[in-house]
């Protein structure tokens, strides 16, 4: 994993809770190390409390004299320094200052050696006189050299059963730290009782989870479903985290530079609806070329591990048969693997348009598949095309292009704009084919009430006209066009009082003039009319 960028979600967290909260922001403390939230505050003139990081940790002349005094004895164990500095500042700035701590750097005497040699087997290193001038783990580690061992207390330590290990271990998820302190006893105890039982250790990315609480959980409405979908059929991947019964995934996503639009989209829509995702820059190879690309990787839960059975049932990536083909996973899976642009034919001497999914990683069962439900579902002729590779779903046919680029066109971000040109393209002509079952579902749907206007049909190249006599040919009508007797009551009624403007008709689809032509036909009139001088008269 690379380094963690700061997005313009995080960026605006720190700006606002910074100057009251501090360091102590919970959901920048998931991703973001202590050091990294202050220096980022610090880089962008962000103030805790009103005061600067810069002059909080400023040295004073009195602390460097303390300091001067106190460490050749105390070492970093300086009350006074502590709180406000830290182990670590204070001995940074002793090693800047040329200040050596003298017990850390003597060498051992010959009657420190007898001490050690003489109390060490009783007492450990809970020996008086040595403390005085040495911690704790010097006398370990001197110990160690002249290969003395502790033999005081009870062996206790060593003898824990299996039983009591893997309930701490496995069932209560334990760290092997926090054993050790119960025990008294060093972790590497505690890891070669485990090494010995055949209990497996945990690696760090679990034992990162389960220090953070436990296993990350997360609900993904529909919406961020079939994005998600899209996104996986495509150039997306589950990546598999830790070795614990219940597997947990986090989501992938790599793109070339210049797709950067869609990436930033997709972290953004993630991380809105709870899928915490960050983008870093990642080198990659191809062809033997080096070129820099941006991953989006998402957070571990325990879900995305679901979905990485669903994905990769038996460690092949297939097409899960759940899927739905809605225009915004149509769109997403465009992105990731669509193709459309023009191509020369031969047979017609001219150039026509070709929409492509490059499906090559999938088998011919997957693909059929997709090809089926497309076709039936939006009622287009999908062919599949063999490459060497594998198979790829293919369609020429003008009209269904435009209506397809049409319905995916307002998810489609401006990196890839250049995906759905044939859709703006004047010289792309329609075909003008026979009508099919779908469309003339369509027809009769939609004619009732919208007549020759129906959207759907004109993108897919049918003329007013066409749909006009397809129409009188089924017998369908419009009834916009027809004047029922509760219609007619209303205009007799109203008409002498509102004039053209009757609310009631308006909403049945009669315009204005409609209603005044047919006034006028049934002898109807206006009380008022206006004179010459623009006012209205009886």
């Amino acid at each position: 994993m690379g380094k963690i960028q700061w997005t313009g979600y995080h960026l605006d967290l720190l700006r606002k809770e910074y100057p009251e909260k501090g360091i102590n922001i919970p959901e920048l403390r998931k991703k973001f190390s202590i050091s990294g939230i202050r220096t980022k505050a610090h880089r962008l003139g962000i103030h805790y409390n009103n005061i600067t990081l810069s002059k909080y940790h400023k040295w004073t002349k009195q602390e460097i004299e303390i300091i001067k005094k106190e460490y050749p004895k105390k070492g970093v164990n300086i009350p006074n320094l502590i709180e406000r500095h830290g182990k670590g500042g204070i001995e940074s700035k002793a090693r800047n200052l040329g200040i050596r701590c003298d017990f850390a750097s003597k060498q051992w005497t010959k009657k420190e050696d007898k001490l050690l040699v003489g109390n060490y087997s009783e007492l450990g290193t809970k020996i008086p006189d040595l403390l005085k001038t040495r911690t704790s783990r010097a006398i370990m580690q001197r110990a160690r050299i002249l290969s003395i061992t502790f033999e005081g207390e009870p062996e206790k330590i060593y003898d824990i059963p299996k039983e009591v290990l893997y309930d701490l271990y496995v069932v209560q998820q334990k760290s092997s730290n926090t054993i050790a302190k119960k025990y008294g006893c060093t972790t590497d105890t505690i890891r070669n009782r485990m090494f010995e039982y055949g209990i497996p250790y945990r690696d760090r990315r679990d034992a990162v989870i389960i220090s953070k609480g436990g296993l990350a959980h997360i609900k993904l409405n529909d919406y961020i479903k079939q994005v998600f979908d899209g996104v996986m059929i495509s150039d997306g991947y589950i990546d598999v985290v830790g070795k614990i019964d219940t597997i947990t995934g986090s989501l992938v996503v790599n793109q070339a530079e210049k797709n950067r639009d869609w990436i930033k989209n997709l972290c953004n829509l993630f991380n809105q609806n709870g899928l915490s995702c960050n983008i870093h820059q990642r080198k990659a190879k191809l062809l033997g070329k080096e070129f820099r690309q941006l991953s989006l990787q998402s957070s571990s839960y325990v879900e995305i591990g679901n979905e990485r059975k669903r994905w990769y049932p038996d460690g092949k990536k297939i097409v899960p048969r759940d899927i739905q083909f809605t225009p915004v996973f149509l769109a997403h899976w465009f992105m990731g693997d669509g193709l459309s642009g023009k191509r020369y034919s031969e047979k017609l001497d001219r150039n026509y348009y070709q929409l492509v999914f490059c499906t090559d990683g999938f088998t011919k069962e997957d693909v059929e598949f997709l090809i089926h439900k497309i076709n039936d579902i939006y009622g287009y002729h999908f062919k599949i095309k063999k490459q060497r590779e594998g198979y790829r779903l293919q369609n020429s046919r003008m009209s269904e292009i435009k209506d397809f680029l049409y319905k995916i066109s307002p998810y489609i971000v401006d990196c890839f704009q250049y995906k759905i040109k044939a859709l703006y393209d004047p010289k792309a002509k329609i075909d003008r084919k026979n009508w099919t079952k779908n469309q003339e579902k369509i027809l009769r749907s939609e004619y009732p009430t919208c007549g020759e206007n129906i959207p759907s049909l004109i993108r897919q190249g049918k003329t007013k006209s066409a749909i006009g006599s397809k129409a009188f040919i089924f017998g369908i009508k419009h009834k916009r066009r027809y004047w029922t007797n509760e219609m007619l009551q209303i205009l007799k009624d109203k008409y002498p009082e509102l004039g053209s403007y009757i609310p009631e008709l308006i909403e049945l689809g009669k315009t204005r003039y409609a209603i005044k032509q047919k006034a006028r036909g049934l002898g109807i009139r206006y009380k008022y009319y206006m004179n010459q001088f623009g006012k209205y008269q009886k």
